[in-house]
């Protein structure tokens, strides 16, 4: 069931930075739903929990974890700065920046726990 939901999480996270409409909403319904930075940071805590596992597991090579690492530094600079540029509402759009940095990360994520 996790690996199910990890799935539904890495196929769908990237769809939704992109503001492809594949989940049968409308792109405002859409727009309102995927692109807040609660829900870029939501999507990138659970692809990390697998990763997590996977490195827990063995699963991941040292020059992988590096990467994923660097890559998620660079995702939490930006993201903390847009959330104090939010004035702390989460609520508020993400900033292209840091959908993009998150659909590096969770791409990164994805090829290292398949």
């Amino acid at each position: 069931m996790k690996q199910l939901f990890l799935a539904l999480v890495l196929v769908c996270a990237p769809l939704a930075f992109t503001g492809s409409t594949g989940c049968g909403c409308t792109t405002s319904q859409q727009a309102a739903a995927y692109k807040t930075l609660n829900i870029v940071a939501t999507s990138v805590d659970a692809g990390m929990k697998a990763f997590a596992d996977a490195v827990v597991a063995n699963k991941v090579g040292a020059a992988t974890q590096e990467k994923v690492r660097t890559a998620h530094g660079r995702y939490q600079k930006a993201l903390g700065a847009a959330v104090v540029a939010a004035h702390f509402d989460t609520s508020a759009p993400a900033p292209e920046d840091v959908k993009k940095l998150a659909s590096e990360l969770l791409a990164l994520i994805t090829e290292a726990v398949k």
